[in-house]
């Protein structure tokens, strides 16, 4: 993937680092919306196996990327970046439910961690994002 990365931050008109920065809105994102729970979030923000799972979905979304704009060499940068952005957005419709299933199990009642704010104690898992 780092092989395409300096090629597809050219054709979308992006610095490296804004590239970099925009990957991973698009991971948090994504994480965001196959999750229901803050805690979740942050089991599958920095699970090392949805990483690599998603990490391979979108270097297939890339590449799928670069096929269709070699067609076009000499399509503006608006219009490159309309495609990149129908080319990846594809993964906010698929997710891998065996890993997710994996990494969001709860942990029996009594080893679960308590969070207290003020004298009202809430457990992490019932913290929405929204």
């Amino acid at each position: 993937m780092k092989t395409t990365r300096q090629s597809i931050h050219e054709h979308l008109g992006l610095t490296l680092e804004g590239y970099e920065t925009q990957y991973f809105e698009r991971y948090s994102n994504w994480c965001e919306s196959i999750v229901l729970t803050l805690l979740e979030y942050q089991k599958v923000l920095a699970n090392s196996k949805v990483n690599k799972w998603y990490n391979t979905e979108f270097e297939k979304c890339e590449t799928e990327f670069l096929h269709l704009i070699k067609e076009y060499p000499k399509t503006s940068i608006e219009s490159k970046k309309q495609c990149y952005d129908e080319c990846v957005v594809r993964l906010f419709s698929i997710f891998p439910k065996a890993i997710l299933d994996d990494v969001k199990k709860r942990e029996p009642v009594n080893q679960r961690a308590m969070m207290t704010i003020g004298v009202v104690k809430i457990e992490p898992q019932f913290l929405t994002l929204n």
